[in-house]
């Protein structure tokens, strides 16, 4: 079964406008999308560091390893 996914991206298109405030709208929401998606690499990086980390930990303990 799957599992639902916790961490979801939402990414709106705001049409160009010329006033400031929806400038400052886009760069919001540019930077909640840069922040969010940096969390996410940052998460999968770690995952896959304790995964390597657990791997060479049973390698350690095998006893076709030990001496």
């Amino acid at each position: 079964m799957a599992q639902p996914h916790r961490n979801r991206l939402r990414i709106d298109i705001h049409p160009a406008g010329d006033d400031e405030a929806s400038c400052e709208l886009r760069l919001a929401h540019a930077d909640d999308a840069v922040l969010a998606l940096a969390r996410l690499i940052g998460r999968q990086m770690a995952r896959e560091q304790f995964e390597r980390q657990l791997r060479a930990e049973a390698r350690r303990r095998s006893p076709a390893h030990r001496t």
